[in-house]
């Protein structure tokens, strides 16, 4: 308590005693003290040593200004002739200046000897950190609200700031503070099914769906599959189903299809059935079943089923089948028909076989090989051994081919060749050959003859030199003086160097003097030297050596005499001998062949890949292989 006492009094004695630049300081149990520079105590409470600031203001006297023998106490200076605190914002904080310190709204101070701010106003702030214009910013405006830098930014809205606090002016249109924050701002979307046109209107759905908000009103989007919200209630939310032919796919498709029954499948409106006979034929739904197949020329009966035209005019359809108005010598043989099937006046009557003369009358087939008709009458091919004789007109049956031509002695081998009866005993028609049995002597030489006026049994053979014992063996003036046919045989008179040797056992062959030991096959450079008959069709000797006319496709390569060895005959097949192709010495090519081969006397062989053998040139061209590149010949 004695020391609580002590400090009373040293607070009350200093403030006397500080005119004269002095502070007191009272030790108190026993603690040091000492003195600032402007002789305040220095480690005493704050509560004992007023601030100078505080000292200036109350006026308290002060020394006049020094002379030069006495001057102002350390930590003072002279300004308006008085010794005045440094520290003294009043009269400023350097020591060669006594401008005072600029005062904005705030309590001016000094630090370091600068002027500082000490303390801003209250609702001031010094918010550029700048002394010269103090405390220059209001604190109550929405960009630094209750401090410096506190801005009032307000979420989808405008705000203000009183006392030193932030609140909400207004809010975007759109939006309101719904839970009274003002740190999110007007956070209530008035577009959300939250707070739909006001706080707290929250949207619901019944029946699937999600709820929405549109222009202030509930509704329901994000429909389940199959389902739509059409009478935009959200109370019973997607209640329409959208496989419906009154909503289908969307609320407002409505499937209306003319002349059909109507089906909505995968939302899009489809013709379950077209009504009466009326089609779908531009495969459109929109345009649902638009075509009267009764009625329409383009589609009788049938989508895409026109009336043909074929030598018709006027066409027309009814009932779904076509009529017309033909051309002169057409007709509609198989009656009218619908579009699809239709093919007009189809019949040419004068060379229908199906037609033939009048619509119905069909050629028979009766051993026919092609049916054929001309001029109305049925003119068919036939199959061998039978022929088409009667020829029936249009106003009777066809009977086809009706005549047996091989048999029939009337019509034998062809149609009206009927078989004679000269010098036979008995008429006959075997394999379309007139066959007569002919009387003793007599011969059929010129016949038989298929298609040909038969003359019976015209030939004596017993006397004609022409026909000497057979027809077709003449007597043949051949090395001969003179020739004659007795009984059947020919007898000559040979010249000089020549003999009838094969006389005594061919005396039916009527050759003549056929043996000459320089000129005869059979004894080609000597008696009994042939030469050969491989493929032979005839042969002549001349020099020793034979000289053959060869069997189609044969050829004699090798020219040897008999004597030598060469009675081969026609050794080679040129028709199929690739080194012989077509005639002697002829090889087929090797140019791009793959194997070699001769067929026809023609160079055929197989070729390389992708080459063709397209010339195929002819003996006794040569061959030039396969001659052609490529897939195809041209």
């Amino acid at each position: 308590m004695m020391v609580l006492g002590l400090w009373r009094i040293a607070l009350r004695l200093d403030g006397l005693f500080r005119f004269a630049g002095l502070s007191l300081c009272v030790v108190a149990a026993g603690a040091a003290c000492s003195l600032n520079s402007r002789g305040e105590g220095q480690d005493l409470p704050d509560a004992f040593t007023p601030d100078a600031q505080a000292d200036a203001t109350a006026e308290v006297a002060l020394p006049d200004a020094p002379s030069d023998s006495d001057p102002c106490s350390p930590g003072m200076k002279v300004c308006s002739d008085k010794c005045r605190f440094l520290d003294d914002p009043a009269w400023g904080c350097e020591a060669a200046d006594c401008t005072p310190c600029p005062v904005k709204h705030d309590t001016a101070g000094c630090s370091n000897g600068k002027c500082a701010v000490d303390k801003c106003d209250e609702g001031w702030g010094n918010c550029d950190g700048d002394v010269a214009n103090g405390c220059e910013t209001d604190l109550h405006t929405p960009q630094n609200c209750g401090k410096c830098g506190t801005q009032c930014a307000i979420a989808h809205g405008k705000g203000s700031c009183t006392t030193g606090a932030c609140t909400i002016l207004s809010c975007d249109q759109g939006f309101l503070d719904c839970n009274k924050k003002v740190d999110d701002g007007c956070e209530g979307d008035l577009s959300s099914p939250e707070n739909c046109a006001a706080c707290g209107n929250v949207c619901t759905v019944d029946g699937g769906g999600k709820p929405t908000c549109k222009s202030g009103v509930c509704g329901v989007s994000d429909c389940p599959d199959g389902f739509l919200d059409c009478n935009n209630d959200p109370a019973d939310g997607c209640e329409t189903a959208s496989t419906t032919v009154q909503h289908c796919g969307t609320c407002a498709n409505q499937c209306d299809l003319a002349n059909a029954v109507a089906a909505c499948i995968s939302g899009q409106c489809a013709i379950d059935h077209c009504q009466g006979t009326f089609l779908d034929c531009d495969t459109n739904p929109a345009t649902g079943c638009e075509t009267d197949s009764a009625i329409s020329t383009s589609n009788c009966g049938v989508c895409g089923g026109a009336c043909d035209l074929n030598h018709a005019s006027g066409a027309a359809c009814s009932a779904g089948l076509c009529s017309f108005t033909c051309e002169n010598g057409f007709f509609d043989c198989n009656g009218p028909a619908s579009g699809a099937s239709d093919d007009g006046c189809e019949s040419e009557v004068a060379a229908d076989p199906l037609n033939c003369g009048v619509c119905g009358r069909v050629c028979s087939a009766t051993g026919v090989d092609k049916l054929a008709c001309s001029s109305g009458v049925c003119t068919s091919s036939c199959q061998p051994g039978v022929s088409n004789c009667s020829l029936p007109d249009s106003s009777n049956a066809d009977d086809g081919c009706e005549t047996d031509i091989l048999t029939s002695t009337l019509h034998c081998g062809a149609c009206s060749a009927p078989c004679e009866g000269t010098n036979a005993s008995v008429l006959q028609c075997a394999g379309g050959l007139c066959t007569p049995t002919c009387a003793t002597g007599f011969v059929d030489c010129n016949g038989p003859s298929p298609g040909n006026a038969d003359d019976g049994c015209e030939v004596d053979v017993t006397s004609d030199p022409l026909n000497c014992g057979a027809c077709g063996t003449p007597c043949k003036l051949v090395n001969a003086s003179s020739a004659s046919c007795q009984t059947g045989l020919c007898t000559y008179a040979c010249l000089t160097g020549w003999g009838d040797c094969n006389a005594p056992q061919q005396a039916s062959i009527a050759d003549g003097c056929e043996l000459s030991v320089t000129a005869d096959i059979n004894n080609c450079g000597g008696c009994g030297l042939a030469c050969g008959t491989a493929h032979v069709v005839s042969a002549t000797c001349g020099s020793d050596k034979c000289t053959f006319q060869c069997s189609p496709g044969w050829v004699d390569c090798d020219h040897t005499a008999p004597a030598l060895g060469g009675n081969n005959g026609c050794e080679i097949n040129a028709l199929t001998d690739v080194n012989h192709c077509g005639g002697c010495g002829r090889p087929c090519s090797g140019n791009h062949v793959d194997t070699k081969s001769c067929s026809g006397g023609v160079c055929d062989s197989s070729c390389d890949w992708s080459y063709k053998n397209c010339s195929k040139p002819g003996y006794p061209n040569p061959d030039d292989g396969c001659d052609t590149w490529g897939a195809v010949c041209w």
